[in-house]
């Protein structure tokens, strides 16, 4: 099993993963209608893997509008479950890349889990983050991230295009953080964390716990005490950020969907052990 926090930046494989869906709400019954993802190296891509998939339900008319697929380009797709085992391989013994990874992670695990499968166990970088808190843009969406960096590969709402760009913004995110001192695949997670002050009060700090989580790859089970969550809960972390106090965004094995957990009512954490 890799040891992802100590491997170096150099010898890692990236996988910049996106999805097409029928909405935007993974807990609202939304399927992922055109999955993609572009694996590699820093020297350079090395394949691709991309198909639409039959989403087994109808297109929200907002979604078709941004995407342009239409359901008659879906129905004779395979559905996710045909492709989910060759798509896990896919993703598997690399570094997991989305922009914006909440959505994209959410609703891959969501599809993954439908045929008895999870997310393979890496790290995930968002490349939101790295747009902002590493090249100080002030945009958050891809395309105009793309703009403001000048990619070759311009996003277009379909899915592999997106995964190129994605991969682009990562390069471009992972030569800034090398030249500012990072060699390992745990300096990446350290350099995307919020800077909030350790003194900030918690109960029984979690932070550690969901850093060494967040570094593995793994999933955390944690007890939570805010409302319709409250209870044990195992998720699998995505990243931590700072939005009106310290949140948690994770994919929820319970709920099987995304969710933000306050890290003030989070009472303890640990690693779950499979």
């Amino acid at each position: 099993m890799t040891h992802w926090p100590d491997l170096l930046i150099t010898e890692a494989v990236w996988v910049c993963a996106d999805c097409e869906t029928t909405g935007l709400e993974v807990g609202e019954g939304h399927r992922v209608c055109e999955v993609s993802a572009v694996k590699g190296t820093l020297a350079g891509p090395t394949d691709e893997f991309a198909s639409l998939t039959n989403p087994e339900r109808p297109l929200d008319p907002s979604a078709a509008r941004v995407s342009g697929l239409t359901e008659a380009q879906l129905a004779g797709a395979p559905t996710f479950g045909e492709l989910a085992e060759e798509a896990h391989a896919f993703l598997s013994g690399a570094v997991i890349v989305a922009h914006n990874a909440p959505f994209d992670v959410g609703f891959l695990e969501s599809e993954f889990a439908r045929v008895g499968l999870r997310l393979p166990r890496a790290p995930v970088v968002d490349t939101t983050v790295i747009a902002q808190s590493v090249l100080g843009l002030p945009m958050r969406n891809l395309a105009g991230v793309s703009q403001a960096l000048g990619l070759v590969s311009q996003p277009t709402h379909r899915a592999l295009d997106d995964a190129r760009a994605t991969r682009e913004v990562l390069l471009h995110g992972l030569r800034r953080l090398t030249a500012q001192g990072a060699r390992t695949v745990g300096d990446i997670i350290d350099a995307l964390l919020p800077r909030v002050p350790r003194s900030v009060p918690l109960m029984d700090d979690p932070r550690p716990a969901i850093v060494d989580a967040l570094k593995r790859g793994a999933d955390l089970r944690m007890t939570y005490l805010g409302g319709s969550a409250k209870g044990e809960r195992v998720v699998r972390p995505i990243r931590l950020e700072q939005r009106g106090g310290l949140l948690l965004a994770a994919f929820c094995r319970e709920r099987g969907a995304p969710r933000s957990f306050r890290l003030d009512r989070i009472a303890s954490a640990e690693i779950a052990h499979a």
